[in-house]
């Protein structure tokens, strides 16, 4: 698994978020699977071979970048994405062999969310600096550097 400097630069966060220079790596992310929408997600990502945590944000705010990378069992793999395809609160777009699904929540201040998901690999992009648009870039660029790593 690449480090979260090689999945996703501070430069492309800044430039998902308009370009703000405060946002910054973050050493500590307060991060669970309860931040995941629906129990099938929350299951999936807590059953995971092998997670990683990536984090960014303007300090001593709620504006934050969260970016989890999952390698799932190909059975829970597909059940997830049947899941999401059959779901109407999520878009979805695909792009060759990558699945994406976004949407934005209504969440207390609101934030978006992203999965991008491949040959058992699942990048989740959530956050509230950027919308469930720049969120799905976010998520296809982060996978994207897995698959090509």
């Amino acid at each position: 698994m690449p480090s979260c400097a090689e999945m996703l630069t501070t430069e492309q966060v800044r430039a998902a978020a308009n370009d703000d220079a405060r946002i910054g790596a973050l050493s500590t992310i307060a991060w669970s699977a309860e931040a995941l929408a629906g129990p099938l997600a929350r299951a999936a990502y807590e059953g995971a071979r092998e997670t990683t945590s990536c984090g960014w944000g303007i300090p001593m705010s709620d504006g934050v970048v969260n970016v989890e990378v999952a390698l799932l069992e190909p059975p829970v793999a597909q059940e997830l994405r049947t899941a999401l395809t059959a779901s109407n609160e999520y878009a979805y777009d695909s792009f060759s062999s990558v699945d994406v699904f976004h949407r934005d929540l209504e969440d207390g201040i609101g934030s978006a969310l992203a999965y991008a998901m491949s040959d058992g690999v699942w990048v989740i992009v959530d956050g509230t600096l950027v919308d469930e648009t720049t969120a799905a870039e976010l998520a296809r660029e982060v996978m994207g550097r897995i698959l090509t790593s």
